[in-house]
C-alpha cells in the first residue's frame, strides 16, 4: 500500500510540476496564457500562477510525507487527505434534461447560464460531497452527492475501451481524457426547487474536452468510437462534468440511454 500511494503522488507531482512550468512559460504569451489559467481559476495577471503552485503543493505535500513515513518518521495520516475543488462561472448544461442528445457534439445544445459546483472528496475512504447548483433556460438545477461507490484520481477515461476502470461505469460517450478525480454513487436531484429524482451521477475533472467556447467536442459519438477515437480540445485545459440520471433501465432513442439526465459543465477549476 506504501509502494502505490508513493507511485500514485509521485505522478501528481510530476504532472502538478509540469503544469506549473507549463503556465510560467505562458507568461509573455498573455491571449495564451489566459486561456489556460482559466481553466485553473484565474484570469491574466501578475499572479495567475497562484492555483497552479497550489495543486503542486497539494500534490508534492503528499508525495514527500510519503518519502518521510517509509524512511523512519512520524506516521503520515493519508486517510486525512482531502481533494477540493471549486468550479465557477462560466457554466453551462448540455441539452435540456429530457432531450434526445444530452451530448451534442456539435455544441449546437449548450445552455448557458449561472452556477457553481463545491467538491470536497477524500479519495483513500470514498468519503466526501459534492453540491452543484446552474440555472439557465431548462430550469434551476441543484444536485447533491453525499456517498460515493468509487472515487478514482488521475485515471483515462471513456473512450472506446472506458479507459483504466470498467467499460460500464466509462462508456464510450466521449474521446478518452484524463481525468484528475471521477467519482461515481447516487445523487438527489432538485428542479426548479423540488426533489426531481434520486439516481446514478458521476463527476469527472479532466483535459478540457470540450472547447469552451463553440461547445464543441471532437467526437462522432459511441457507434463510431473505434474508428474515430477523436481528442480533447485542450490538454492543458481542465473541466468539470457533472451528470445524473433516475435509476431506470436504458431508453432506446436518447442519448445516454436515459428519459430524463441532466449534464451540467463548468469551465474554470479553482484547486483549494
Amino acid at each position: 500500500m506504501k509502494n502505490n500511494h508513493f507511485l500514485i503522488n509521485l505522478n501528481r507531482c510530476i504532472r502538478a510540476i509540469g503544469r506549473v512550468l507549463r503556465l510560467r512559460n505562458r507568461g509573455e504569451q498573455p491571449t495564451a496564457f489566459a486561456a489556460v489559467t482559466r481553466s485553473v481559476g484565474t484570469p491574466y495577471s501578475s499572479s495567475s500562477v497562484k492555483p497552479g503552485y497550489q495543486l503542486l503543493k497539494q500534490a508534492c505535500a503528499v508525495f514527500f510525507g510519503l518519502i518521510f513515513m517509509t524512511t523512519g518518521g512520524a506516521a503520515y495520516a493519508t486517510s486525512d487527505i482531502t481533494l477540493r475543488v471549486s468550479g465557477i462561472a462560466p457554466a453551462y448544461q448540455v441539452g435540456k434534461y429530457d432531450a434526445k442528445n444530452r451530448f451534442c457534439y456539435d455544441g449546437s445544445c449548450i445552455i448557458r447560464g449561472k452556477g457553481k459546483i463545491d467538491i470536497n472528496l477524500n479519495p483513500e475512504h470514498n468519503t466526501g460531497g459534492i453540491v452543484a447548483t446552474f440555472s439557465g433556460s431548462d430550469g434551476d438545477w441543484k444536485i447533491v452527492a453525499r456517498q460515493f461507490k468509487m472515487i478514482k484520481t488521475d485515471v483515462n477515461l471513456h473512450g472506446a475501451t472506458g479507459g483504466d476502470v470498467d467499460p460500464k461505469m466509462s462508456p464510450p460517450v466521449l474521446p478518452q481524457l484524463w481525468a484528475y478525480v471521477a467519482t461515481w454513487g447516487p445523487a438527489k436531484v432538485f428542479h426548479n426547487g423540488e426533489l426531481a429524482w434520486m439516481g446514478p451521477a458521476h463527476l469527472m475533472v479532466t483535459d478540457e474536452v470540450r472547447n469552451p467556447k463553440t461547445g464543441k467536442v471532437d467526437f462522432k459519438g459511441p457507434m463510431k468510437a473505434k474508428e474515430y477515437p477523436g481528442s480533447v480540445s485542450n490538454k492543458h485545459g481542465m473541466q468539470i462534468h457533472f451528470v445524473a440520471h433516475p435509476a431506470e433501465k436504458p431508453t432506446q432513442g436518447y442519448l445516454p440511454p436515459f428519459s430524463k439526465f441532466v449534464h451540467l459543465m463548468y469551465d474554470t477549476e479553482v484547486w483549494q
